[in-house]
Parts: structure tokens; sequence; C-alpha cells
């Protein structure tokens, strides 16, 4: 048997490797688009962060609202149970705020800035006040729902900024 020999045929004789061509970088070449990328990711990380502070600072909005809608009205202690969270609220905007009761308490809390109007009705105020303060009162089932859903409204609606 021959050993085979490399070709050399007239064909394949002019053939040369074929080298692989240089690969396309995903960054831009230019200094200009390089700044602008940068910009771009500078500004990003900006309204990222902003946006998680804001959602860490309100967490306790949607904590507060989870709690009250899962108040129960025929508890015997709605009525605390709802001004317990509400004072925790309002003592997490300001700390001074922990140590208002009675009208003090009312007061601040309808003075309290909001995004639109918002009013608890004095006699229900005061009701409510009385209930906390006296066992033999308590409040009725309307008077409940209507106090429950303002405050629903108070934590979804006030502002962060006080009245000087």
């Amino acid at each position: 048997m021959t050993q085979p020999a490399p070709p050399g045929s007239y064909i394949l004789r002019g053939l040369q490797d074929v080298g692989m061509p240089d690969h396309v970088s995903w960054m831009p070449q230019t200094l200009g688009w390089k700044i602008l990328g940068t910009i771009i990711c500078i500004v990003l990380i900006y309204f990222g962060y902003k946006a998680v502070q804001r959602w860490w600072f309100n967490r306790y909005r949607l904590e507060a609202i989870q709690v009250t809608e899962g108040l129960s009205i025929d508890d015997p202690k709605f009525e605390y149970k709802l001004f317990v969270i509400i004072k925790r609220v309002m003592g997490h905007l300001n700390p001074s705020y922990h140590s208002l009761f009675g009208q003090e308490f009312l007061s601040t809390m309808t003075e309290y800035p909001m995004q639109s109007s918002l009013k608890l009705e004095a006699t229900l105020g005061d009701s409510w006040m009385l209930a906390l303060t006296s066992k033999q009162y308590a409040l009725g089932q309307s008077d409940k729902n209507t106090l429950k859903q303002y405050c629903l409204d108070w934590f979804k609606l006030h502002q962060m900024k006080e009245v000087q």
C-alpha cells in the first residue's frame, strides 16, 4: 500500500486558511455613548433609590390598613384597638403624639394635613373617647363602621408634613 500524499492538485494549491473575524463588542466605541449610558444608569439608580426610600417610609400605612381591616366590629375592645393603631401611626409620624389623649388627640388627628377633605364628626369623636374611658358606654355598629372607615381613609390620605 502506498501512503496518501497531501493534496497537490491545482484546485487546492492557492487556498489559504480563513481567519476568524474579530468579535463585535457590546460596549459602544465612542465616548459620547459611554457618557450617556453612565448618566442613564445614575438616573435609574437615583429614582430606584427614591422609590425604595418612599416605600420604606410608607410601609407603616399598609401595615396599619391591614391591621385595621382585620379588626372585627363585634369585638368588645374595638374602640380601644382602633385607638391604639391610630395612636401608633401618629407616634411614628411624630414621637410627641404618644402622650395625646381625648380632645388633644382628636384635634391633632383632624388637623393633620390631608390630600383631600376628610372630617371626623365631633359627636362621633367625643363618643369614641367616652367609649375608651367608660366600660358602660360603647359605640353602635353604624358608629363603629363609620369610625373604622374614617381611620382607613385617614391612613391612606394623610400627608407627612405637619402644619406649623
